[in-house]
């Protein structure tokens, strides 16, 4: 399946292929990879996502990592748990807005949406991940609170247009 460009609230979205184009995904005209000095200052810990589309100013992101930990198919209720349970327990002054299970192109994803507090303001965040060759595939979507009347929509268009082969 080919997915194809969209404009959302004035945002053009445009096809790319990552992981060797086993994954397929909507980025925004303009984002481009994050530097390896960005992603090492933004994701500071040693599981951080392999691929990073930023914009300009490094307010909005899209992260795209296959991790190497184990994932089977039929575990997604328990690494859900997992995920759930581990953001909650990091970061419990996020308010939730969803947690729980979407289809999209016709693969489960789990799909987690929440704002968490930073040092200036509130990020809103929506984050999915699946299995894909027995391996988490996780994409998040990340937008500074003052942002995100712009950008939510197009995040989520970003979400829903993910085609794995």
């Amino acid at each position: 399946m080919q997915i194809v460009e969209q404009v959302v609230d004035s945002i053009f979205l445009k096809p790319h292929s990552v992981l060797g184009g086993r994954l397929q995904l909507l980025i925004p005209e303009g984002f481009v990879p994050m530097s390896e000095e960005m992603r090492t200052t933004k994701y500071p810990n040693e599981n951080r996502p392999a691929i990073v589309f930023t914009n300009e100013s490094g307010t909005i992101n899209i992260a795209v990592n296959h991790s190497p930990d184990s994932v089977f198919p039929d575990k997604l209720k328990e690494l859900h748990h997992q995920l759930d349970f581990s953001i909650r327990q990091s970061i419990p002054d996020a308010t939730w807005r969803f947690s729980g299970f979407q289809h999209y192109h016709g693969r489960e994803w789990i799909q987690m949406e929440f704002i968490s507090p930073a040092r200036d303001t509130n990020i809103r965040n929506i984050m999915v991940a699946t299995s894909l060759d027995n391996r988490m595939l996780a994409v998040s979507f990340n937008v500074t609170e003052d942002l995100a009347v712009d950008w939510l929509n197009a995040g989520r268009a970003v979400i829903k247009s993910l085609v794995v082969n």
